[in-house]
């Protein structure tokens, strides 16, 4: 028991990772302590190690699972091949009782995260041809046994990098003509590398029929760039992108990524970002959205679905009704969206969003974008321009809007405005990547209501901390002057900031001017919970919290809003 205590105390949270506000009431550990720190109670340990509940590790490979049922703790094993189901069967075993929906769906996802460590925490071989370092793996530095056979010499050749992983393919290749070895020498060739010619004559000759045709094909166009031939470039990856089906979609993508660097207008831009997913992640769970929803279904229990399986089925197709009309779908990838974010100002957005090369279902995520920076950047022309086409697109926006345009006075208009704003956190002056924002509820977990101020800083290698990240590169549709106005945008974007403060801010001023006002309540309430502590991303602002909520208690103590606010601490 006391070994146990110990370890128990050896994994208890840091005391710096603990709240403040319930750091006198959960046991840590300091951070470089072996054992529990004075101030933490030798019977509050006794009290965990009671609660906790251990199974049997049978082989080392195992993964280890923990779960949190009826204020006690489980520790369980399950094979590293072990299904969903198998997991959820021994949790069952170790708490002595059938898992509710929840329980069941958390062991789920503690299989999926503790399958998936074992690649990100595991990754040092420890067998003899094993490199595990910062320094880049060269021919020299492999041992000989490696070279020995033809295909883990390829293999290893093939991950190198620089001139001398270039001149051995290209050796390898002269001494057989190997498809696999004009691929490898190919796939490190620079427009003026040794002996290109006969690689690009050779590379030109492929049978389609070769297991490296794709790849063959993918490295002479990137060549044929690289010495500015972009006509022939452009003919070759027309006819790569032409083979449509026969192609696997992440060789399609890579292909239309290439034959974007030469887009010179705004549709052929739009035409060549336009991209076809290859799957879809769902909280870890990837597949297609069929995949997805099969998965759920297999999951049927009439033990725990009560209503039997048609209305469970129906429950499940329901839930993705959404998600499936994108499998199918062409979308953006992220890249191109954080170009659209720091390249496109409002006027650029807008005739973006009116290009017949866009997509119908991507013209409301364009209009939601241009309407919200017209807003922040007080531009009004370009407001009255999109409101219009904002309702279209959305017609649920459509009785907040009418508000505001039947306002009698520029101040009830800036108080329709801003209710709608509140109202709605779908609403961002970000595009939105993936599939968008399609959720129009406030959520305390919610890390995508309204929007952020974006991070424009990245990890440095060489310096070890973070440093500035610059703007992608300006696409050639736009001139410079254009991308000029959308950085100086951006720049009063950021400066207005993360929406949960500032929106608080411009509540708090609208309650102070206008009190008799009945939205007010509402507003305050909303804003509280966007500035809880159980906000992820850019929340948890909690004196701003606690500031509106003494507001509301006191100058609206008879308010239903009040009385949710009440009960929501009650519920705390």
């Amino acid at each position: 028991a006391e070994e146990r205590k110990t370890e128990i105390a050896r994994n208890l949270p840091p005391c710096s990772s603990v709240g403040n506000a319930v750091a006198n009431s959960v046991p840590c550990m300091a951070s470089n302590d072996p054992m529990p720190p004075a101030n933490v109670d030798p019977n509050r340990i006794s009290a965990v190690v009671a609660n906790t509940q251990i199974g049997k590790k049978k082989n080392e490979d195992d993964l280890e699972l923990k779960l949190y049922v009826n204020e006690k703790s489980y520790t369980f094993y399950v094979k590293p091949d072990a299904t969903g189901d198998e997991a959820i069967a021994e949790a069952e075993k170790v708490v002595g009782s059938p898992l509710t929906d929840e329980q069941r769906k958390l062991v789920r996802d503690e299989r999926q995260s503790a399958y998936a460590a074992r690649f990100t925490n595991n990754r040092q071989s420890e067998y003899e041809g094993g490199y595990w370092g910062e320094e880049r793996l060269t021919r020299s530095m492999m041992p000989q046994f490696l070279r020995q056979d033809e295909l883990t010499d390829w293999l290893f050749t093939y991950q190198m990098p620089g001139a001398e992983a270039y001149l051995y393919s290209l050796n390898k290749f002269k001494a057989g003509s190997s498809d696999l070895w004009l691929m490898a020498a190919l796939s490190k060739a620079e427009k003026g590398s040794t002996g290109l010619a006969r690689l690009l004559e050779a590379a030109n000759n492929t049978s389609r029929t070769s297991p490296a045709y794709i790849t063959i094909a993918y490295h002479r166009a990137r060549i044929l760039l690289l010495q500015n031939k972009t006509a022939h470039a452009r003919k070759l990856l027309d006819d790569m992108i032409n083979l449509g089906d026969d192609l696997p979609i992440s060789a399609r993508n890579s292909f239309i990524d290439m034959r974007l660097h030469l887009a010179a207008t705004l549709e052929d831009f739009l035409k060549d970002s336009l991209k076809k997913p290859w799957g879809f992640d769902f909280d870890g769970d990837a597949g297609s959205v069929d995949d997805i929803i099969a998965r759920q279904k297999a999951e049927y229990n009439p033990e725990y679905n009560t209503d039997g399986r048609e209305a469970y089925e129906r429950e499940i197709d329901e839930n993705y009704k959404d998600e499936k009309l994108w499998q199918d779908r062409l979308m953006f990838d992220t890249d191109t969206i954080e170009l659209f974010n720091q390249h496109l100002s409002d006027a650029s957005m807008l005739e973006v969003m009116r290009s017949p090369a866009l997509p119908d279902y991507m013209r409301k995520r364009f209009a939601v974008a241009i309407w919200t920076r017209s807003y922040l950047l007080n531009d009004t022309q370009t407001l009255l321009k999109i409101t219009p086409e904002l309702a279209k697109y959305s017609p649920e926006f459509e009785p907040f809007l009418a508000q505001v345009t039947n306002a009698k006075t520029p101040a009830s208009r800036e108080n329709a405005l801003l209710f709608f704003i509140i109202k709605n956190p779908l609403l961002s002056p970000y595009i939105e990547d993936g599939m968008g924002k399609t959720d129009n509820e406030a959520g305390d977990f919610d890390s995508n209501d309204w929007w952020c101020e974006p991070y424009d800083s990245e990890y440095s290698d060489k310096t070890h901390s973070e440093v500035p990240k610059g703007p992608p590169v300006r696409p050639a549709f736009l001139t410079a002057a254009q991308s000029q106005t959308a950085q100086t945008e951006r720049k009063r974007l950021k400066d207005i900031g993360d929406a949960p403060k500032f929106l608080a801010a411009r509540v708090m001023d609208w309650a102070k001017r206008y009190p008799a006002d009945r939205r007010v309540p509402e507003a305050l309430y909303i804003m509280i919970q966007a500035n809880g502590w159980t906000k992820y991303g850019c929340g948890n602002n909690e004196e701003l919290r606690d500031e509106m909520a003494a507001y509301l208690k006191k100058h609206y103590p008879n308010s239903e809003w009040n009385a949710k606010l009440a009960a929501d601490e009650g519920e705390r």
